[in-house]
Order: C-alpha cells, then structure tokens, then sequence
C-alpha cells in the first residue's frame, strides 16, 4: 500500500489554503451518483498499527484471488514487513531513475545515500569499513574469499556445511576457474576440533587455509560459538569469514565484536521484497587494514575546491578504473537502489526497531518450534540453540508435506535432504516480524492433519 504522509494538521492546513471547511467540498464538483458512498464505520475496524492494516487490506483483497500462501520459508531470504515509507522514498526518481555514472561526483545525492549505507553496515556488523554493495549474497561470500586469498596469499579456503548451500555452490563454481581449493567442513557440537576428525589447518595442507568461512546463525537456523570459530581460524593462520543475518545483527552480538576480519550478509531483508530470486544486495564489511583489498565502490566524504562537503568515490579497486592485473575484482556494478532501500529501512527502523523486528521472529519461532515438538511425529532437529529458523523433522516425506501445507495456504518451509542427506525428511521453516501468532497457530493446526 502506499505512504501517505499527510497528518490531520496538514490536510486543515490545506483544506484552509484553500478556503475550504472540509474535504467534501473539494470533491463538490462531482456529481453525487457518482461519488463513492459513505463507509459504514461499524464495519471498519478501530486504529491498527501499518502491519496490522496491510494485513486487513490484504484479507478483503484476497476475497477476490482466493487468497496467497503464508511464507515461512527462508534459507536466505525472508518474507519480511516492509513500512510503505521505504518504498515510497526508494523510490523517488532522484533515487529510482538515476544511476552513480562513471563521473560519479555529479550524482552527489546517490554518493551520499551510500556513504550512508556504508556507514550504517559498519555500525550493523561491528565492523571498520563497508563497500557501496555487491550482487547478492552468494558473490559477496565469493569476493571476500578473493580478498582473503589476495591478502594470505593462500590458495586454500575452508567452508562450514553450516554455510548456505547455495553460497558454497557459488565459491565452488569461482573456485573451479581461478585454481583454489576449497575444503568443506562437518557440522557437529562446537567441540574443541569442531570440523569433524580434522583441524582446520589439517585440512587445507601444509600451509593451511587462506580464510574459514562461517554462518552465524548458521544455515539451520542454529546459533554456534562463534568466538570459538573465529579463535580456530586464526589459530590455523587464517582469516575468519563470516556469513551474518542482519536482522539477527539487532539483538545478537555483531561478528566483529567476535574478532571477524571480514563479514558478508545478503541485505534483501533490510527493505527489499522477495522478488522471484533478484536482484538482491550483497554486504561486504571488512577490517580497516584490508581496505584495499574490497571489490566494488566505496563512496568518500571529502571537501570540494571551495570548502563544502561533498562525495566521491574513494579506493576503487575495480578493472573499469584501474589496470586488470591490479584490480582486486571484475564485478562490474553494485545493487545501487538496493543498498539505497537498505539504508532508507534501517534510518526508519533505528536500532530499537531493528531489535524489535528481530525479537519478533526469534519468538514467533520458538513459539512455533514447541508448539510443532507437541504433535507425534514431529522432531526439532537440533537441540543448540537457534533464532529465528529452526530445522523441523516431519513424520510424511517431505513433498507431501509440504503439498499437503500449500493447499492449506501455508508455504510451510524449504526441504533439506538435498544439501543434506542425513536430514531425510527434514525441513527448514523460519519466521519473520511479517508472521503473527494467528498465522503461527493456524500452521500447527494444518500440520497436525496434515502429517497424520
């Protein structure tokens, strides 16, 4: 739905302008068969909360579709609420028809939208400097394996299963045409040698790996020790690569509070709808000695010939701006609008907002969890702690399952044998600030018939 940011103040302000008493009057002219009718105000509802009224515009909408399914899949990904403001304002042409050219300092206001957004990852992962965005997610974990290989001068990168499947698809892809090798990790306990019977630096042979990429929470939803990790990584003489969930990043430590070097995130959470797969926002945050070694753009604030602030952009380590054999990386652009929507989310939300939101999910799944653990049959398939996604064993193979929940209205959550075969019929279901505990409810209860 749309913002609408006129107050009661503002249309008796107009309204006097005018020279008119009321908002009737405006619309006089119209002949009255034409007009709408009066609403009958025992059949609207009392002041609701944006959430609350999006919801209920969207029920009488679904009177005419039949109705949309109710996501709790995540995986990367998440169904979350969106305030009208962020895309109204993201959508304003000085941000949604104009592009950083490559004369980049004409485009002051977009240089400034993103040394913000830079400003507000930092201060989000904890850590000293951000690049102006990368594709997505998955080549965000796959640039920073290239920083770190760049910076150790290491061929050799070790990757938890604990990562999204599809990232670690995406660094093998990379990996198979620039010659590194790349060491996949068992999950287990967190015990002293966490990546099953081998260390890390066992490993990736005698030099041992450039970097050890982690998830926290990880792709389970489970939260693991991450100073443990992280304290493992350099132990091996590596760097310590941490793939975060930026809304967790509200009420959890952040990875740079934990000693990380570099830390990835996919942004599409922070203000941008899920949209059939892209285009998505790329995180990429780093150390402040390895500011070199980050790919993309990096807006500056500076000072123009006559003193005034202004922007540009700083440390470009792209092949369009240096020499190919110096450039830290090809990609070619950033998600410009994306990263914009990001920041525009996170300015609205402030940190109390954020904190909340992940409050939020965080109880809706656990609420969730415990209420499945009660119907025979179902098993949470962890006992370590998790946030806001959690992996739920079900007692029917999974694609009836999940048949079974769509024709109830519910897109129950992401199968898991596929990237992970010891989880036979086990699915991923997460929770956003977007659910409420009608919709929590209501997925219980079509799991109890469902899974009979």
């Amino acid at each position: 739905m749309s913002f609408v940011p006129h107050t009661s103040q503002d249309r008796k302000e107009m309204l006097a302008t005018l020279g008119l008493s009321s908002s009737d009057e405006v619309f006089q002219g119209i002949p009255p068969k034409l007009q709408a009718p009066a609403l009958d105000s025992s059949k609207v509802p009392g002041p609701l909360s944006e959430p609350e009224i999006v919801r209920y515009m969207r029920s009488l909408a679904d009177r005419n579709t039949g109705g949309r399914l109710v996501c709790f899949a995540g995986g990367g990904v998440y169904d979350e609420f969106i305030p009208a403001a962020v895309a109204e304002l993201a959508g304003r042409p000085e941000f949604k028809t104009s592009y950083t050219p490559y004369q980049a300092e004409v485009s002051q206001g977009v240089l400034q939208a993103l040394f913000e957004y830079q400003s507000l990852v930092a201060r989000l992962t904890g850590m000293d400097v951000a690049n102006a965005s990368v594709y997505d997610g998955g080549s965000a974990v796959v640039e920073a394996a290239n920083m770190a290989v760049a910076i150790t001068g290491k061929p050799e990168l070790v990757v938890s299963r604990g990562v999204n499947p599809r990232y670690r698809e995406m660094l093998a892809t990379f990996a198979s045409g620039s010659g590194h090798s790349v060491y996949e990790a068992d999950l287990d306990q967190c015990a002293t040698k966490i990546f099953g019977d081998k260390s890390v630096s066992e490993m990736a042979g005698q030099t041992g790996p450039a970097a050890v990429i982690i998830q926290h929470p990880n792709y389970l939803g489970v939260i693991e020790d991450l100073e443990l990790l992280v304290d493992i990584a350099h132990s091996a003489g590596a760097l310590a690569i941490v793939v975060s969930d930026p809304v967790a990043n509200g009420v959890l430590r952040r990875p740079g509070e934990y000693g990380a070097d570099i830390v990835v995130a996919e942004g599409q959470p922070l203000g941008n709808p899920l949209m059939f797969g892209g285009p998505y926002l790329g995180i990429l945050a780093c150390k402040e000695a390895y500011v070199r070694y980050l790919p993309g753009r990096i807006a500056g604030m500076t000072k123009d010939a006559d003193g005034r602030t202004s922007f540009a952009l700083a440390l470009q380590g792209r092949e369009q701006h240096i020499r190919r054999s110096k450039a830290s990386s090809n990609i070619c652009t950033n998600q410009t609008l994306n990263a914009i929507t990001a920041c525009i989310y996170l300015c609205w939300l402030g940190p109390e907002g954020l904190a909340r939101s992940a409050r939020i999910a965080c109880l809706l799944a656990h609420k969730l969890a415990s209420s499945l653990a009660q119907i025979d049959g179902f098993e949470i398939a962890t006992d370590l702690p998790y946030f806001r996604e959690f992996p739920l064993r079900i007692p029917v193979d999974t694609p009836t399952f999940l048949e079974g929940m769509a024709r109830e209205g519910i897109l129950a959550g992401i199968p898991l044998e596929s990237h992970y075969p010891e989880l036979g019929n086990t699915i991923l279901i997460a929770a956003t600030s977007a659910r409420t505990i009608d919709e929590v409810e209501r997925f219980v209860r079509a799991a109890t018939g469902v899974g009979k």
